[in-house]
């Protein structure tokens, strides 16, 4: 054989080599990732249960919702969340 198919060769083993390493070493750390978002969405969903029990209990002693209402307003009426101040009328104007 010829010195450089040899060269040739030998190189194109280390690349393929690298390469293969490569591929095991990113392999591994994407299933280390999978195993890690699992155990996540799993926290997430149990937290997710866990506060929709509670809102559920906390919805049970409120007052009936008036039904002819659109579901915007009933929403709105349910979870009023933070309310805005007032806009005074005259001051700086």
């Amino acid at each position: 054989m010829n010195h450089n198919t040899t060269q040739y060769i030998g190189i194109l083993g280390a690349v393929l080599f690298i390469c293969v390493i490569i591929i095991a070493y990113r392999l591994q750390k994407l299933a280390a990732q999978r195993v890690d978002a699992e155990k996540r969405a799993s926290v997430a969903f149990e937290e997710m249960r866990r506060l929709t029990k509670e809102l559920r209990d906390r919805r049970d002693g409120d007052p009936v919702v008036d039904e002819s209402l659109p579901p915007g307003e009933r929403l709105r009426r349910m979870y009023p969340g933070a309310q805005r101040p007032t806009a005074q009328t005259g001051e700086g104007a």
